[in-house]
């Protein structure tokens, strides 16, 4: 309810605000990526305003015929006015809920000036997107490691498995790459298997060439390790050089995101990265550097934590 009234109280002043959607600052992430946490750090750029998720299945701001999916994808050079209309509308806010006004400040739709948009699950959709726009600020990509995302996800939304046991191959994988199929019911377990659909979908984005021009990557593991130093290099490389120390001075990089549901935070950042691949036994990690092998993942591999250089 009181996010409710905080919405419906700047709904008129939203309704006066003319964003440009070249101003637009992107945060694109897989599902369980530390999106929430760098968005709340983002969230301290002076005249910014939160837009929370506006892709998502039930709550978002696409139409629903448009028929797109929970993780949805484009090809890089589809042409539709509709669809990049409704998308520029989203992006300015011209488009928006309560849903995607949820992390928004009760002040910030007064003095915003821009908008961030976080969005999971719509890495797919960034070669698109940079295709359709001429971002001022280059949208950021942020990237953990596959096993560390892929342990998190079964943890927060469980496995989804067919009436006879097996694992479930999602529709969008089904559609895209029929010819995997066959591997990916090989898989012996539910990590096995999201990591191969995490490889599947976001490699084809990762080796864009535009993607790889014109986005800023950040790392997870660099922010747990070296927050401020890791943040003011994002920041510079986005355009928001002048804005450093007023974010860095209100961010606080140890207090757990507010969607650490299993309250997994460990005491030290070293801790907090080893954790999953020091679960793994010799014989898990050598089926899952096959996966990273298979599909041409190069950022990461199984024997650390930390993103390849």
């Amino acid at each position: 309810m009181r996010e409710q009234l905080k919405y419906y109280m700047n709904v008129p002043l939203l309704a006066c605000k003319h964003f440009k959607v070249e101003d637009s600052l992107i945060l694109c992430s897989e599902a369980r990526g530390g999106s929430t946490w760098l968005m709340e750090i983002l969230s301290h750029l002076p005249g910014s305003l939160v837009n929370w998720e506006p892709l998502h299945q039930e709550h978002g701001m696409i139409p629903p015929e448009f028929g797109w999916s929970k993780r949805p994808y484009l090809p890089k050079d589809f042409v539709s006015p509709a669809y990049k209309k409704t998308m520029e509308e989203i992006l300015t806010y011209q488009r928006h809920s309560s849903w995607t006004f949820l992390r928004a400040g009760w002040t910030d739709a007064c003095r915003a000036r821009f908008v961030i948009t976080k969005f999971v699950r719509a890495i797919p959709l960034l070669p698109w997107l940079l295709r359709q726009f001429d971002f001022r600020h280059p949208p950021i990509l942020l990237l953990r490691h596959p096993v560390d995302t892929c342990l998190s996800i079964g943890k927060a939304f469980g496995t989804r498995r067919n009436d006879d046991g097996s694992l479930c191959i999602p529709e969008r994988i089904q559609a895209r790459y029929p010819h995997e199929q066959s591997f990916l019911q090989q898989l012996s377990t539910p990590l096995e298997h999201r990591v191969a659909t995490w490889c599947l979908d976001n490699l084809p984005t990762l080796n864009d060439e535009l993607v790889q021009q014109k986005t800023v990557w950040v790392y997870y593991e660099d922010i747990v390790l070296q927050p401020e130093a890791t943040i003011e290099r994002l920041l510079r490389a986005t355009g928001f050089e002048a804005d450093c120390r007023a974010v860095l001075e209100k961010a606080d990089f140890r207090t757990p995101s507010p969607t650490d549901f299993e309250q997994q935070l460990r005491k030290t950042p070293e801790e907090q990265l080893w954790k999953n691949l020091n679960r793994l036994s010799e014989m898990e990690k050598d089926r899952i550097q096959g996966i990273f092998d298979r599909y041409g993942l190069s950022r990461y591999n199984i024997s650390a934590p930390f993103p390849v250089a």
